[in-house]
């Protein structure tokens, strides 16, 4: 399998997160335009590049599925992971099915 991300423009999200801080509001309106310029997507692809190969893994196998997840491409802002299923718990996939639909 393969899982393929594209990380689209930022700018709300970050504006979003300084607006949640407890800083006075001349800061929050600089920190929140600096950022928004600053953060690229293809800045954010990166880091999550680096990351998925570490939290996928263990959020599969709370579902049952033992994978291993590798990255293959990047460009800019699109990600490309490889995603290899070594192993599947059908016990463990079913009950978290069930619950998923409950």
């Amino acid at each position: 399998l393969f899982l393929i991300f594209i990380v689209d423009d930022c700018s709300e999200t970050v504006a979003g997160n300084v607006a949640d801080t407890k800083l006075p509001r001349i800061l929050k309106r600089v920190f929140g335009a600096v950022g928004s310029k600053a953060l690229k997507p293809s800045m954010i692809a990166s880091v999550k590049k680096a990351a998925i190969p570490k939290k996928m893994p263990k959020m599969m196998k709370e579902k049952g599925l033992n994978v291993e997840v590798t990255p293959i491409y990047q460009k800019g802002n699109y990600v490309v992971h490889k995603l290899k299923i070594k192993s599947v718990n059908l016990d463990k996939l079913s009950e978290t099915a069930m619950k998923e639909k409950a």
